[in-house]
């Protein structure tokens, strides 16, 4: 449970913190600078993950939070098994939330987590 007297969010610690890792851990292996992490607190949490990396396409941002899907780069293979995005996906939708990405090919990406107070 976080808030104050007139704002509460029950939430699964365990659970969040998975998103928050996978979030990451995701935007530390696609990108090659650093990353940063913004948060608002008003009639909802907003907890924003942007990176500086490879960015995804407009296409493939139809798919990211499917089981099994992983970026492609000519350059690089990235390690992982596809899972993670639609874990995080998942755990924040039980939450009564959303995770959604705004991403640019070669410009990076920002992955939003929205989780709504209880009334």
């Amino acid at each position: 449970m976080l808030g104050n007297s007139n704002q509460i969010v029950f939430v699964d610690k365990y659970r969040l913190k998975h998103v928050f890792s996978e979030l990451l851990d995701n935007a530390l292996k696609f990108s090659e600078k650093d990353i940063e992490v913004y948060y608002e607190v008003a009639d909802k949490i907003i907890v924003q993950v942007k990176d500086f990396g490879i960015g995804i396409s407009t296409k493939e941002q139809q798919y990211i939070f499917e089981n099994f899907t992983r970026l492609e780069s000519p350059d690089r293979i990235y390690r992982g098994t596809g899972l993670g995005l639609s874990i995080a996906n998942q755990i924040i939708q039980n939450h009564n939330g959303t995770l959604s990405v705004d991403s640019e090919p070669d410009k990076g990406s920002v992955f939003t987590v929205t989780l709504p107070f209880y009334d």
